[in-house]
């Protein structure tokens, strides 16, 4: 087979860790375009902006574009916690917009127990649960007009509701 990038001619099959992988379906060689790990060399480290860590390329979510691989700025580690940040804050400030507290029966200690039923389910366009750790304001503003379709329920008045339809 060869590469259409380099030109290189390239196995059918290759050995990885004790695994037979088939490269047949392949455009590119193993240089060109790694085989998950395959390539990679024992010193390809990056060094994490928010943390200062130096880690190895798999700490690391990377996006694939047209033109090869590029990493994201930071460590898995560090994205995880800031993303748990955003959608922390992002509900803390959709419950506060939708009055803080259960409607039936006051409950406001603990925000991870309040909910947001529909009134009407067939007016539903997505779960709120499912969109609070996205930041753009586009994205606030249709989350809050899905709220405006919603009441802010406890845990308990929430599972209430349900059982007595």
């Amino acid at each position: 087979m060869i590469c259409q990038k380099c030109s290189k001619e390239f196995p059918m099959y290759v050995v990885i860790d004790g695994k037979k992988r088939c490269l047949s379906s392949r455009k590119f060689c193993l240089d060109c375009s790694p085989f998950n790990y395959a390539s990679k060399k024992q010193n390809d480290y990056l060094i994490c902006p928010d943390c200062n860590r130096q880690l190895t390329q798999d700490d690391f979510y990377f996006k694939k574009h047209k033109d090869g691989v590029k990493h994201w700025k930071m460590c898995k580690q560090c994205y995880n916690q800031k993303s748990k940040v955003v959608r922390d804050n992002n509900r803390k400030m959709y419950i506060e917009y939708a009055g803080g507290k259960c409607v039936k029966c006051g409950y406001n200690k603990c925000l991870a127990a309040l909910e947001f039923h529909h009134l009407d389910p067939i007016q539903k366009d997505f779960t709120i649960a499912s969109i609070t750790h996205h930041t753009s304001q586009k994205t606030i503003d249709k989350v809050k007009h899905e709220i405006n379709k919603c009441i802010l329920v406890c845990a308990n008045c929430h599972r209430e509701t349900h059982h007595l339809k």
